[in-house]
């Protein structure tokens, strides 16, 4: 969220991607850190 907070979307993508979230929900995890990353979705 700090990453976030600061404009900083690929640190927060790549946070969502190591997240135990992302080992959760799997493929979308993925799909959702490159709209984070890239801001198109």
């Amino acid at each position: 969220l700090q990453a976030m907070h600061f404009a900083n979307y690929a640190a927060a993508a790549q946070g969502m991607r190591t997240s135990l979230w992302a080992s959760q929900v799997g493929d979308r995890a993925e799909r959702l850190a490159k709209i984070m990353e890239t801001g198109e979705g």
